[in-house]
């Protein structure tokens, strides 16, 4: 017998999915990070890959809000360079700049749509479903995520 109550809410992923793909529309149409968005993309990066070889006494600046995302920058560099790497750490993000800038902009990409769906889930189940919806908003709502997605700050 077919559970109605757990495919009420099989619409809550519509949303994310469609965030997904019009980031990646939006993704395309952009040129590589380094001929016009360099700062702070590369400064990330690169004080990402000092966390990513534990050296937290080398990076550049700790004294603002991103060091938080340098150090989730180091995470990622790591794990691409699990999965994809093709010379010693550093090396390789020397000579793929551009391949990692991209991976962890996607991975903040699919970082937000599962929140998204997280938030959702967590709506219908607890204030049923136009609320689900207007959660799923809230992240999207804004201009200057649309405007600021495709960059890696």
């Amino acid at each position: 017998m077919l559970n109605v109550k757990r495919t009420h809410g099989w619409w809550l992923g519509l949303l994310p999915i469609l965030y997904l793909l019009l980031y990646a529309v939006q993704f395309s149409l952009f040129d590589v990070f380094y001929s016009s968005r360099i700062d702070p993309e590369y400064v990330y990066l690169l004080n990402g890959l000092t966390v990513a070889e534990w050296k937290m006494t080398r990076i550049g600046h700790i004294d603002h809000p991103g060091t938080p995302f340098q150090v989730y920058t180091g995470a990622m560099i790591r794990l691409l360079h699990l999965f994809g790497g093709k010379e010693d750490l550093a090396t390789d993000v020397f000579s793929r700049p551009e391949w990692y800038l991209k991976g962890c902009s996607h991975s903040l990409a699919i970082i937000l749509s599962i929140l998204m769906l997280t938030l959702g889930s967590w709506g219908y189940r607890k204030l049923h479903s136009g609320w689900a919806l207007a959660l799923q908003l809230i992240p999207v709502l804004s201009p200057m995520v649309w405007m600021t997605q495709t960059r890696y700050t």
